[in-house]
């Protein structure tokens, strides 16, 4: 008699355009960093990120991204009971930046249900503007002081911390820093005191209040902050902390026309931002025009309405925004929806250009 076994393994695999699988999705992180060396030289962090897991598939595997983080401890449990489950760390693979745990058992999506994953790790602030990084400005009598900040898009949140790190896995975030007791700490939610940073204030408040009025769609934010990094050369639009280079939020008083201008502009886009690609916002980057389009529509009109002798509308869409997108898209035009799109982060990079900004914002003021 002739006996045929079948041995079924469940192996998540990563897509063939490097995503993530779909078998495990974040519910929230519990991130714990240390930082307490600014000052001293030491540019060295600790982090702890505990991170709820729901099961979406019955899988074997947990893969999320991780990037220039050196692991100490991983442990995995079951939320409901606590039950730890076995595992083994099965691969770090910096080329595609992900890291894979293999758990001894399958995890059941009905049994398991939601896991908790908990990983300790050390890390130290680059300098090159991506993850959690290092910058500095002069302080009184010229001294110079260290910021810490991040810069997480597209694809520089794994550099911080291990996480699931597309847009499309949005999550709540419990975040808790430890530092010095003369350093400033600024985060996403509310914290006990608040700096506005000359008039950067005023611009901001009125246009929040604008686009809420406008949209018809309150944002549920507790607070507001904006900061302005030194030589961040940008603007970046993090949930409830925005950060600015300094030419955009720290104007003096004699400021050319033309520079306070674009001074509102920034403040709108990044406002704007907190509707479309935070709260609301496109799964993948194939669709990255949308959320920089509908910021670059709002940063126009948020602005001509609460300072309109700075930016009268139909001259300002026309000069900023409607002449470079004809010239792009003559030259060097792109669909605005990119797809395929693997998860390439060079790739990605590519799209933050004039056709994602400024001619999906000028075919979302024809469709208005």
């Amino acid at each position: 008699m002739l006996w045929l076994v079948l041995c079924l393994v469940v192996v998540p695999v990563v897509t063939a355009n490097g995503r993530l699988p779909n078998d495990t999705i974040p519910l929230h992180y519990d991130l714990h960093l240390e930082v307490t060396g600014l000052g001293l030289d030491d540019y060295t962090y600790r982090g702890n990120v505990s991170i709820r897991i729901a099961i979406a598939r019955d899988t074997d595997q947990i893969v999320l991204h991780n990037l220039g983080n050196t692991l100490r401890t991983i442990s995995v449990r079951r939320c409901r009971d606590g039950v730890q489950i076995p595992h083994q760390l099965l691969e770090t693979d910096e080329s595609s930046e992900l890291l894979r745990i293999r758990t001894d058992r399958v995890l059941d999506r009905v049994d398991d249900k939601v896991i908790q994953l908990v990983i300790e790790f050390n890390n130290t602030l680059g300098v090159d503007h991506m993850g959690f990084y290092r910058t500095q400005y002069r302080g009184p009598k010229r001294v110079p002081m260290t910021v810490a900040t991040t810069h997480f898009q597209p694809s520089y949140a794994r550099m911080a911390f291990p996480c699931f790190d597309e847009p499309g896995l949005k999550s709540t975030f419990a975040l808790t820093i430890v530092s010095n007791a003369s350093h400033l700490v600024a985060s996403n939610t509310p914290i006990e005191t608040i700096s506005w940073l000359l008039d950067g204030h005023k611009a901001a408040t009125t246009l929040l209040t604008s686009l809420e009025q406008y949209t018809g769609q309150s944002l549920g934010l507790k607070k507001l902050d904006h900061a302005a990094i030194p030589e961040f050369g940008k603007a970046m639009e993090n949930w409830g902390l925005v950060s600015y280079d300094e030419q955009f939020l720290v104007l003096s008083a004699n400021a050319h026309r033309l520079q306070r201008a674009q001074a509102v502009l920034t403040i709108a886009h990044e406002t704007a931002h907190q509707l479309f690609g935070n709260l609301v916002g496109p799964a993948w980057w194939s669709y990255l025009w949308l959320s920089e389009g509908f910021a670059t529509y709002f940063e126009i009109l948020l602005g001509s309405e609460v300072y309109p002798e700075l930016l009268p509308l139909e001259e300002s869409f026309a000069v900023r925004h409607m002449r470079p997108a004809l010239l792009a898209d003559a030259f060097e035009g792109h669909a605005l929806t990119v797809e395929p799109l693997a998860a390439d982060s060079a790739r990605i990079e590519m799209l933050f250009d004039t056709i994602t900004y400024s001619k999906a914002g000028c075919i979302l003021r024809m469709i208005n």
